[in-house]
């Protein structure tokens, strides 16, 4: 083997090794669950909803037809995994799902 090839990291060796957190990045960010893939829809749609502002520009910019589209997409979530979550899950799926709906009835009877 030339003496480049010796020197190269493997592609596994460079992914493993991107995938190493330092200790305390891994204690920055949350377990990947079920739950928090429900909660990062249901904030998107509270952010397009208006309810909270855009990290980006810390301003409310509600745009209906992105909250509409985010709340349908928690909707076949719940619809695919019916049967297959915990009672907390399904719990905190329908609440979050009830919230936003009657949220986005308001903001569109507003209109």
């Amino acid at each position: 083997m030339s003496e480049e090839k010796k020197n190269e990291p493997s592609n596994q060796a460079t992914f493993e090794s991107s995938s190493n957190q330092k200790p305390e990045e891994s204690h920055m960010l949350p377990e990947a669950s079920f739950i928090q893939l429900a909660l990062i829809l249901g904030m998107q749609a509270m952010q397009s909803l208006g309810l909270i502002p855009n990290p980006g520009t810390n301003k409310s910019e509600p745009n209906l037809p992105l909250a509409k589209f985010n709340i349908d997409l928690l909707e076949i979530l719940q619809q695919k995994t019916k049967g297959n979550l915990t009672s907390e899950e399904e719990k905190t799926l329908e609440e979050m799902l009830f919230n936003l709906r009657m949220q986005y009835v308001a903001k569109v009877n507003k209109q």
